[in-house]
């Protein structure tokens, strides 16, 4: 069982402002307030006063009160949208035209920040979006390199949540990493490396998202944040695991383990209930038995989020399929309402992968060929909303082992006078191959070669390799690789963003996107009697948790 980044998707528990120090008293904030009333400090200084459990309400009222007042003050409207849920959608829109009237382009961005997290949370996506982007635009248009990093997180991170493009928000928070690092406000920093983070696992780029997690963690303990450090163990343990699942290295599973009781115990220090579920999820994972049980019933117990809930219940149903096949399919269905309720296509996609797995141990054959057929149908929809042929490919390369798993299933099937079918096993296995070299023709499509783009490219390329040869110099001086290893890097996000250019700009392969697959009746009618088609393929037979991986 991997996780396909299934618990990476880490909200942050309080809205898009930094975090401070212990604040002062309520009598301090009025003091600002009166000093300098146009300013951010004395808003910020009620709000932080807010979440102090001996303050919060009187705190609270008197930003409400002092709001009222002045209703034509942007940042009391905006940090008065943090404490009063009921009016938040009402006031961030109020100091959203408040500080576009004043020219204040941070407050600005803020403002539509926190509106595109609201209305995501509310499932009202394409207005989410909408403010992604002016958040975007307003950040560009100040020219301040801190605000357009900011501008370009809020962005990914839509685009993260929403499933959409998983390349442009990789490349977006490329590009905002490089006016954070290394000297850039710490929230800033740490929204950046967590978001790189998950968006590199659920590309599959593993190696990558262990390195970015290893980075979070230490610059969040050097900021004392057990908060963030807790998302960063635990994003670090994941990245392990998916890493493992495609070159084993000996230990690397205790490591993850160790890392999870870590990120396990900065979450309960920290009151971060979301990664409390999540490590006792990938603890369930890692063990079995009673024990895998337990930990799979205490993440239902922590998990606060209608997604979370399901992914524990999708731990659990693959526990229980051995011993109790009915239970295993109630909490299975369980865990695919809960995810059709939340409209979360990751969650759904998962939810199928489980029920696929489930249904062959406890259902009828029907059935079972049924739910893995809907399963292979999720994963392939979850696929097509990525608007970039990179994305595409590296988001459908991390769900590869279902298709395994399900060919496997059926041959193995009628190996031992199961429900097994070889028509349909050669199916999904043309099915997989389809869909591969769809994504590979798309990241392909023809553009006339004296476009300026791909003259553009042309000359990324020719530079990105000098570079290279650089670097495998050794008499390159010391004191030159690490500009070097940057400029390097710069460029492969500019060849990136050029390659998404290309790709918008050339003829659509959309009539290719749901083909015809070949028959195995189709393809023996083509072939003469002297003449024979080998299909196979290459997987494992047992997967970490030694179960059917396909074989």
């Amino acid at each position: 069982m991997t996780l396909k980044a299934l618990f990476v998707v880490f909200l942050l528990p309080i809205p898009a402002i930094a975090q401070t120090v212990a604040p002062p008293g309520a009598s301090s904030c009025e003091a600002l307030f009166a000093a300098q009333p146009d300013r951010e400090e004395p808003a910020k200084c009620l709000f932080d006063l807010s979440r102090e459990p001996d303050e919060r309400e009187r705190a609270a009222s008197r930003l409400r009160a002092l709001q009222r007042a002045h209703s034509d003050n942007p940042w009391l409207a905006l940090y008065t949208g943090h404490v009063d849920s009921d009016r938040s959608e009402e006031l961030y829109r109020q100091a959203a035209r408040g500080f576009a009237h004043r020219r204040e382009a941070r407050g600005e961005v803020l403002a539509h920040s926190n509106l595109q997290r609201l209305l995501f949370a509310q499932g009202r996506l394409e207005e989410a979006g909408a403010e992604a982007e002016l958040a975007t635009q307003v950040a560009q248009a100040s020219g301040d390199p801190a605000l357009i990093a900011r501008g370009r997180i809020v962005l990914a991170r839509h685009l993260h949540f929403a499933s959409k493009d998983l390349e442009k928000a990789y490349l977006l928070l490329r590009q905002a990493e490089t006016a954070l690092f290394p000297e850039g406000d710490y929230s800033l920093q740490r929204d950046c490396l967590l978001n790189l983070g998950n968006i590199s696992l659920e590309l599959g780029r593993y190696r990558e998202g262990t390195e970015v997690f290893r980075r979070l963690a230490e610059v969040a303990a050097a900021n004392e944040d057990r908060f963030t450090e807790a998302n960063a163990k635990f994003g670090l343990a994941s990245a392990i695991v998916e890493r493992a699942h495609e070159l084993p290295q000996e230990g690397e599973l205790r490591e993850a383990a160790r890392l999870t009781r870590e990120a396990l115990d900065a979450a309960i220090a920290a009151g971060h209930r979301g990664i409390e579920a999540k490590a006792h999820y990938l603890l369930g994972t890692l063990s079995s038995g009673e024990e895998a049980r337990r930990h799979f019933e205490a993440c239902l117990v922590a998990a606060d989020a209608v997604r979370d809930r399901s992914f524990c219940l999708n731990g659990l149903a693959r526990e229980l399929s051995a011993s109790d096949p009915r239970k295993a399919q109630e909490t299975i269905n369980q865990s695919l309402e809960l995810a059709r309720q939340a409209e979360d296509y990751w969650a759904m996609a998962l939810a199928w992968r489980e029920r696929m797995r489930v249904s062959w141990v406890a259902g009828p054959p029907d059935r079972a060929m049924k739910d893995s057929e809907s399963a292979l149908d999720a994963i392939e929809a979850l696929r097509d909303l990525q608007t970039s042929s990179s994305s595409q490919a590296g988001m459908f390369s991390t769900w590869l082992e279902d298709y395994y798993w399900f060919h496997g299933r059926l041959l193995d099937g009628r190996e031992k006078d199961g429900p097994g079918d070889l028509e349909r096993a050669f199916l999904v296995a043309e099915r997989m191959r389809a869909r591969t070299l769809i994504d590979t023709l798309q990241a392909a499509r023809a553009v006339p070669a004296s476009d300026p783009l791909r003259q553009r490219r042309a000359a990324v390329l020719e530079r990105i390799s000098g570079i290279q040869r650089r670097l495998l110099d050794p008499d390159l001086p010391a004191s030159e690789r690490p500009s070097a290893s940057r400029e390097l890097e710069r460029l492969e996000i500019e060849h990136a963003d050029l390659h998404n250019q290309l790709n918008r700009a050339a003829p659509s392969l959309a009539n290719l996107s749901r083909p015809d697959f070949a028959s195995l009746a189709q393809v023996r009618q083509t072939l003469s009697p002297r003449e024979a088609l080998l299909s196979f393929q290459i997987a494992p037979w047992e997967d970490m948790q030694k179960d059917f991986a396909g074989g």
